[in-house]
């Protein structure tokens, strides 16, 4: 028969307790009762005033005839940081050792003053490694033992203590699984945000938000919507049918200013906030996890309850989104009237009895180390030898697995041998290759491009036009012309510059005579240089002379 406890759940507006079967997979609720937290009795997860506190507890448990002693907490506290890391694979009495061993590289605070637990999220087992997915949460020493005073004055024996993040995922991932599923659930003080694909935990992040702002928003407007309203448990009646439909459609921040819930644009800007935090979570998980697609988005929580959440999360975040307000995985006895009471609003106390994280407080740890009649120094001596066993398993298992890694890269060499040919056949034919093109280069020469121009040369020479003399260097070559006229001079001038594989073309000279019988001359000398790639030619006249 499983063992019954009270899971209680302290929250800066409402206290929850439920009575419940204590790690059993399929617990059974027994009782549940939720009022409201006496004011300044709770900040951020510390009990400041554990009297009234303890007054008003044992006041509510005895109207409700709750008379359980062994009780187990969970914690919402900003104070609380939690890491996933990855481990080898080891037995389960050993990962906590494994985990105090590297506690200082996972937190970077005074370890002195934390207590540092776990839970696991996955066991990872391919054929390449084992190891495991680990989510440590470091709770400050003064939270913890603040809850074991508490407990002192109320006469409980605490079995466990949790953390709120942990408590809801164990409940949720317990729910149908219908692959990947985002799941938003609205608390009082803030939104937790989980990611979980089958059971397995891929996301969880924290929004320091949750609905009291809105709750004061409605609270301070409350003449405008009705003039009678009890306790946070009626706080979707904030949201009439009306006013969500108008918040929804105008997208938040065009509200209808003339409708008769004036302060609905007040909630709209605190959802706002609440929203785009949202949106940053669901962008940042689609950018790191691409190949992960949601497959469905769900809110739930006392913040999803009132009427048109849902739809205006839906309408802001692009996504289609359901409401998840039973759970599976948890029977309520038949006298509990599950249409009365918001499942919801207990899914921490729920979910703290299923696989707690179980911070215990160090003044305890001490005392059940001396009730086991060890004394310090034995106590170090085997938490020494415990870890340097650990230390030398995980050597052993890192080892082992890197000459795993080394088979594997030799067979794959082994493989491969035959490349090794053709490889050094590829190099001897480059080597060849290269020699051959240097070879070539070093005997290629401009003048190799003479007999191309000649030719252009003829086509272009006019009829009247004699060579007279033809000098070839290696950058070009030199003419001397004698033709009939100026005009025929200057258009074989231009003609040249034309000339495909010439860059500059200059006139060096240029003579105009008579001969006895009165015919006319002209004789001009020519410079042409051979084009470079992507030059153009230039055409240049330096000198002219008129003889006779």
């Amino acid at each position: 028969m499983a063992k019954r406890v009270l899971s209680i759940d302290i929250g800066v507006t409402n206290t929850r307790v439920c009575e419940i079967d204590y790690g059993k997979k399929t617990p059974h609720v027994y009782k549940c009762i939720s009022f409201s937290t006496p004011e300044n009795v709770i900040e951020d997860g510390y009990i400041r005033n554990k009297q009234v506190l303890a007054t008003i507890l044992r006041m509510k448990l005895d109207e409700a005839d709750m008379k359980l002693t062994d009780v187990v907490f969970t914690i919402s506290s900003s104070k609380i940081a939690n890491r996933e890391v990855t481990i080898p694979m080891v037995k389960d009495r050993l990962i906590q050792p494994v985990i105090d061993a590297g506690a200082q590289d996972y937190f970077p605070v005074d370890i002195s003053e934390y207590i540092i637990s776990y839970s696991i999220l996955e066991r990872i087992i391919t054929k390449e490694t084992r190891k495991l997915k680990l989510m440590l949460l470091a709770a400050p020493n003064n939270l913890i033992k603040n809850y074991y005073s508490f407990a002192e004055i109320m006469k409980f024996t605490i079995h466990a203590i949790d953390y709120i993040g942990n408590s809801s995922y164990q409940l949720l991932k317990r729910q149908a699984n219908e692959g990947v599923r985002f799941i938003i659930q609205l608390n009082e003080q803030n939104t937790l945000i989980h990611v979980i694909d089958q059971e397995a935990l891929i996301l969880q992040r924290t929004i320091p938000y949750g609905v009291n702002p809105v709750m004061e928003t409605e609270s301070d407007n409350r003449p405008v919507i009705r003039e009678k309203e009890e306790e946070f448990d009626n706080y979707s009646d904030a949201f009439e049918e009306e006013a969500a439909v108008a918040l929804a459609a105008a997208e938040v921040d065009n509200l209808i200013t003339d409708n008769p819930y004036g302060h609905m644009e007040e909630l709209a800007d605190s959802l706002k906030y609440l929203i785009n935090n949202v949106i940053r979570v669901l962008d940042y998980y689609n950018s790191k996890f691409a190949e992960k697609k949601i497959d469905q988005i769900y809110i739930t929580g006392p913040g999803g309850r009132g009427k048109g959440i849902t739809e205006l999360f839906q309408n802001e975040i692009g996504y289609g989104v359901k409401k998840l307000d039973r759970f599976s995985s948890v029977i309520f006895q038949k006298y509990i009237n599950r249409d009365e009471i918001d499942e919801t609003a207990y899914m921490s106390v729920i979910g703290a009895v299923l696989q707690p994280i179980g911070f215990l407080s160090k003044d305890i740890i001490e005392k059940e180390a001396k009730k086991s009649g060890r004394s310090v120094l034995m106590l170090t001596l085997a938490a020494s030898l415990v870890i340097s066993v650990v230390l030398i398993s995980v050597s052993v298992l890192s080892l082992q697995g890197a000459k795993a890694e080394q088979k594997k890269l030799q067979a794959q060499i082994a493989d491969l041998s035959s490349v090794e040919s053709v490889y050094n056949d590829y190099n001897s034919v480059l080597g060849d290759y290269q020699s051959i093109t240097k070879l070539y280069s070093d005997t290629t020469s401009q003048n190799e491009k003479l007999n191309q121009l000649i030719t252009g040369l003829e086509e272009r020479l006019p009829s009247t036009a004699v060579v007279s003399a033809l000098t070839v260097n290696e950058t070009g070559f030199s003419m001397n012309i004698t033709t009939n006229s100026k005009l025929s001079a200057a258009k074989l001038y231009l003609q040249l510059g034309n000339l495909e594989g010439l860059s500059i073309v200059s006139i060096d000279s240029i003579a105009e005579s008579e001969d006895e019988n009165g015919i006319k001359m002209v004789t001009f000398a020519v410079n042409c240089q051979y084009r470079n790639e992507g030059k153009v030619a230039e055409t240049t006249v330096e000198n002219t002379e008129n003889t006779k």
